[in-house]
């Protein structure tokens, strides 16, 4: 760089000779020769100024090269929070791989299962006593990212290795709230949008059907909207054979549920365009999801920690995805290490856990310096 300045220095010698820079001798002498020289050759100046802009920025340059990566900006100090439910969700805690699971709805002791339908009725949903064991109360469930939309299969039911029977509202009532009826899953035309998001204040899980509805708008025409219904137990029933309808959602207990896995899903039981678009991808223990949450940081017992490249937490994933040990994974930068005062080299390290911990929140500040991943909750 001084190599740079000298030659620059040089240059500026040349353009601007000695005499140029001495005062006029009829001008007073509190008059620099600038302004005399601005007169008479204004193309001169404009050379010097630039020169002199060009030995400005190469200083600047030099100055910020000679300073490590990780001072150049100093962030803010990271914060302690506890993270929203949106985050949560982004982080994996709550999520549904696709698997078998009974579903209980907390007001009971019992769990939902398959009632067979008659002459008039279809196959709908009630409760009866807990049995892992039988077939009609395990429901496939296939969760969809980003909205947690799911599709929950029937496996009371098999036709070869498909699972034929979805969980949908019940059509053409009129009056009352709709059941919960087991209805054929390729009837497009019928197929309801249901979202299975976790509650953390409640432990426990809301199933919320975004059901056809048909209204009268303000203009006295009729239209069809999409309203949230959440599954409920009529009249808050808790015992055997009381029906799972669709109720405006509240925070009663009836309305929300404990969904236990049993057995992972086989891989090829559903068709794949039942689960292509829902990012689950098969690993060595089933179904599994590459979460990432910007910005947050797990307090879990760290059973590895190595450096990695600095890819964004990319590599850490997926070393966590193809550890069957690994519950969770937290990925930070050499920005966010030497910022939290680690001794020796500043590289990227991926913590693998084997526990989730509490989450914390770092602030917006270090969405790209800390990431982390909930991949086996349970």
């Amino acid at each position: 760089m001084d190599v740079v300045r000298r030659r620059l220095w040089r240059q500026l010698q040349t353009h601007l000779p000695v005499e140029k820079w001495r005062l006029h001798a009829n001008q007073p002498r509190q008059v620099c020769h600038g302004q005399a020289l601005q007169r008479d050759n204004p193309a001169m100046i404009k050379k010097f100024l630039t020169i002199v802009a060009l030995l400005s920025a190469s200083a600047a340059m030099a100055q910020g090269k000679t300073r490590p990566a990780w001072t150049q900006q100093s962030p803010v100090p990271p914060l302690s929070q506890p993270i929203s439910v949106a985050q949560m969700n982004a982080l994996g805690i709550g999520a549904l791989r696709p698997a078998y699971y009974l579903i209980r709805p907390t007001n009971a002791q019992m769990c939902i299962s398959q009632a067979s339908g008659g002459l008039l009725e279809k196959p709908h949903l009630k409760l009866a006593t807990c049995n892992p064991a039988d077939q009609r109360q395990l429901f496939a469930i296939v969760q969809f990212d980003p909205q947690q939309y799911a599709t929950i299969h029937s496996a009371g039911k098999l036709e070869g290795t498909n699972l034929t029977e979805c969980a949908k509202s019940a059509r053409g009532v009129v009056f009352g709230p709709s059941r919960v009826d087991l209805l054929p899953c390729t009837d497009g035309a019928e197929r309801d949008h249901i979202e299975i998001s976790w509650q953390p204040a409640r432990s426990a899980y809301k199933i919320v059907h975004h059901k056809e509805v048909k209204e009268v708008n303000s203009d006295l025409r009729g239209e069809i909207n999409y309203r949230p219904f959440c599954w409920a137990m009529r009249g808050g029933g808790r015992g055997e054979g009381t029906d799972v309808i669709l109720w405006p959602c509240e925070e009663g207990s009836e309305q929300f549920f404990d969904i236990v896995e049993i057995r992972q899903l086989e891989r090829d039981t559903l068709h794949w365009d039942r689960i292509q678009y829902s990012k689950w991808w098969w690993h060595i223990d089933g179904y599994r999801q590459a979460f990432m949450a910007e910005g947050i940081s797990l307090g879990g017992i760290d059973y590895a920690s190595f450096e990695t490249s600095h890819d964004f937490g990319n590599s850490c994933v997926r070393r966590c995805l193809d550890d069957a040990a690994c519950k969770a994974y937290t990925w930070t930068s050499p920005d966010y290490e030497a910022y939290l005062g680690a001794q020796g080299n500043r590289t990227s390290i991926c913590h693998l856990k084997s526990n989730v911990g509490t989450p914390l929140f770092r602030g917006t500040n270090y969405n790209n310096l800390v990431k982390s991943g909930v991949i086996r909750p349970r």
